[in-house]
């Protein structure tokens, strides 16, 4: 049951806000690249480069995002779940 609620906590995310796109470039790059184990020094910069912004920018709407749907976990830990519960 535990799965159920990062499942939830995805249903309050904006998908209007560019957070939501940079996150879910985020989820998909390292579903692709099982390698990659620091995604803010390896995905974000990818993410930057083809959405044509910063990094800064990256993390800044993905925080945000985070935290008008009322998440309280860091983005990190919160992308590290829900790759948890994608792979099940």
């Amino acid at each position: 049951m535990k799965g159920c609620c990062e499942l939830n906590e995805i249903k309050k995310l904006d998908n209007n806000r560019k957070g939501f796109a940079f996150l879910v470039e985020i989820i998909r790059l390292l579903l692709c690249d099982q390698g990659m184990r620091f995604f803010d020094k390896q995905a974000y910069p990818i993410v930057a480069k083809k959405f044509n912004v910063s990094v800064c920018v990256i993390e800044r709407d993905v925080r945000y995002l985070l935290k008008k749907a009322g998440i309280r976990l860091p983005v990190k830990k919160f992308v590290k779940k829900i790759l948890e519960e994608i792979k099940k």
